[in-house]
């Protein structure tokens, strides 16, 4: 009886640590994943550029302010930041 229950406790330990090994494994490559992406932005355009860097913030306070900027710059009233390979439209 007692050999049962520690060779029951045994495989669960077993199982236990391979899915803890699997998990820490899978996160430890998807972190890399997303770092490796964040590295090279997808548009090199200079409004993506200015978003990914930050570099917006030496002439306006906060976000709000620099996207007003580029709303009454743009001639359609439409920005596109394509940031990820996605579009965002801003419209006033």
């Amino acid at each position: 009886m007692e050999s049962e229950a520690s060779l029951w406790t045994q495989s669960m330990s077993n199982i236990f640590c391979f899915c803890f090994f699997s998990f820490t494994a899978f996160f430890s490559l998807f972190s890399l994943f997303i770092f490796v992406l964040r590295l090279k932005p997808w548009c090199n355009c200079d409004v993506c550029r200015s978003y990914l860097k930050s570099t917006w913030l030496k002439d306006f306070d906060n976000l709000c302010d620099w996207y007003t900027h580029l709303l009454a710059k743009s001639p359609t009233g439409t920005i596109h930041l394509h940031v990820l390979g996605k579009y965002r439209n801003f419209e006033p």
